[in-house]
């Protein structure tokens, strides 16, 4: 929304077709946390039967696991970093905007963050279809 209000009050119709790539890049942004915090989780409750469980199982991935992998990456390569998904999700949307980590973090680099983002959906998303394929084939929800 804040893309579009900026090109919204743009003073002529020059600077908002220099400023149209930043939609885009909105767009993107809201592409990447949506596929990291949406996707990722649903894998999750693909993989436990009990709500609570899959909700346990990815809290405890998303703050234990990442925050494990997101400090030894500051002490190695930045690239097992990319493994903690706001971080990865953060990588990405700060190369769009030319932005640059404090120097206290770890440097991960835009590729493994990609890679890392893209492995976690593509596997969450095989879980679901592997669930629901399973759910379809026992006849739940009426499937034929």
């Amino acid at each position: 929304m804040i893309a579009g209000l900026r090109l919204g009050v743009a003073d002529d119709v020059d600077q908002l077709v220099d400023l149209l790539p930043i939609l885009l890049k909105a767009i993107v942004v809201g592409g990447t946390a949506t596929l990291a915090y949406a996707a990722v989780p649903l894998g999750f409750s693909a993989l436990m039967p009990n709500r609570r469980h899959a909700l346990a199982l990815w809290a405890t991935y998303y703050l234990v696991f990442g925050a494990m992998v997101y400090e030894l990456g500051k002490v190695s390569s930045g690239s097992i970093a990319a493994l903690d998904l706001p971080r990865a999700v953060q990588t990405i949307n700060y190369a769009l905007f030319d932005l640059k980590f404090r120097s206290r973090d770890a440097q991960i680099p835009v590729a493994a963050a990609v890679a890392s983002l893209a492995a976690h959906a593509g596997l969450a998303i095989v879980l679901v279809f592997y669930q629901v394929r399973r759910a379809q084939r026992a006849g739940v929800g009426g499937a034929s």
